[in-house]
């Protein structure tokens, strides 16, 4: 073997220990680690999710659609440090209201005080209307809207989907019954 044959065998060993090293120890990481939340609360928000869009016969629900993992991202990389503090305020002082309430989270609660809850949550939030800071669930309940309705379950599989759009039409007639579009 001719040297050169054997300083490029040794620094192609050396460099796949180094990447591969790498690569393995990469796949011990967790899913991405949430700055603002815990993973006991991407079971709480779609949990809420869960009650504002549920399952039907023609449409799978907003947990289908993993909007807790949405509204995590949302309010970590898109809302402002005061925004933000207020969002969090407010489900935290929630979380507590529920282990306070009924001795346990909210995701650990029944299916019918889960409705009783979200019930109350919206009537909060609709005496605050007119204050200047918004209620904290007005927020959620807008974001998780938004990330279903505009996931590829919410787009495809409840809305009239077109993927190739043809001509404008400027006034589609709604049909009682019928999906709405997503444009």
């Amino acid at each position: 073997m001719k040297r050169r044959e054997a300083l490029s065998i040794s620094l192609a060993a050396a460099g796949g220990l180094f990447f591969g090293g790498s690569l393995v120890q990469s796949c011990d990481r967790p899913p991405y680690p949430y700055t603002l939340f815990t993973y006991e609360d991407m079971d709480i928000l779609n949990d809420l999710s869960d009650i504002l869009i549920p399952d039907t016969p023609g449409s799978p629900g907003a947990r289908a659609a993993n909007t807790g993992d949405f509204v995590q991202h949302y309010i970590t990389d898109c809302m402002s440090a005061a925004y933000q503090e207020m969002v969090l305020s407010g489900y935290a002082s929630f979380k507590q209201t529920c282990v306070d309430k009924w001795g346990r989270p909210f995701h650990k609660l029944t299916v019918e005080k889960k409705t009783e809850v979200v019930a109350q949550l919206i009537q909060e939030a609709q005496e605050m209307a007119g204050s200047a800071t918004p209620h904290f669930f007005d927020t959620l309940r807008s974001l998780i809207l938004r990330g279903y309705f505009t996931s590829e379950t919410g787009m495809t599989q409840c809305l009239r989907y077109v993927p190739v759009p043809g001509y404008q039409k400027g006034i589609i007639p709604y049909r009682t019954g019928e999906k709405s579009w997503a444009l």
